[in-house]
């Protein structure tokens, strides 16, 4: 019963011993193979970039507004901020109110 259990674990030893000792390999270089170049991380995209963000850059600009007469009645800044994901309006009344 000893023995056959010895007999069992040798695989395992075998696999323990040789996973254990893969980053202490070299390849080898007789056959002429070469290593391959390590490689970098994908680049991660750019916040803010997908369709869905881009709904409203329309309305960006400098915008004179006017009421239904054509009387200017304020101004209207719209400007996109921190990094294109948020637009910022600046609204300015020409009579002072809102």
């Amino acid at each position: 019963m000893k023995t056959k259990i010895a007999l069992a674990l040798i695989p395992v030893i075998y696999l323990f011993l040789m996973s254990s000792n893969i980053d202490a390999q070299t390849p080898p270089t007789s056959t002429g193979a070469t290593t391959a170049a390590p490689t970098t991380p994908p680049a991660k995209p750019k916040p803010c970039t997908s369709p869905a963000y881009r709904q409203f850059d329309f309305w960006i600009g400098d915008w004179d507004v006017t009421n239904p007469a054509g009387k200017l009645v304020g101004t209207n800044l719209i400007k996109p901020i921190l990094g294109g994901c948020v637009l910022h309006e600046n609204w300015f009344a020409t009579g002072g109110g809102f």
